[in-house]
Parts: C-alpha cells; structure tokens; sequence
C-alpha cells in the first residue's frame, strides 16, 4: 500500500482547520520541530529512542 506524506503544508492546512493542539508524529524527529511548528503544530511528538 503506497501513502503520499502530507507535507509540512498538508500538516499547515489541517492545523488552520481545527480548535485543538495539533502535534507532527511519525516520520519527524526533534530535528524537524522548528518547521513542524511553523506548520502551525505545537511541536513534534516521539520519545527519546533506546
């Protein structure tokens, strides 16, 4: 099964539409947190590996 990622403006369009904290999961790291917020998301969420 093929998924096309939504992209950080994909995430920004979806942030815009919805009256709740919003945060990037799967496929980012903390390294991705400063775009993930500029997509209009209160920070990437994960946890720190093994």
């Amino acid at each position: 099964m093929d998924i096309e990622p939504l992209g950080w403006g994909g995430l920004k369009r979806i942030a815009e539409q919805l009256a709740m904290p919003l945060y990037a999961l799967a496929g980012v790291s903390a390294d991705d947190e400063r775009e993930a917020i500029q997509a209009g998301t209160k920070g990437v969420a994960g946890h720190k590996g093994y």
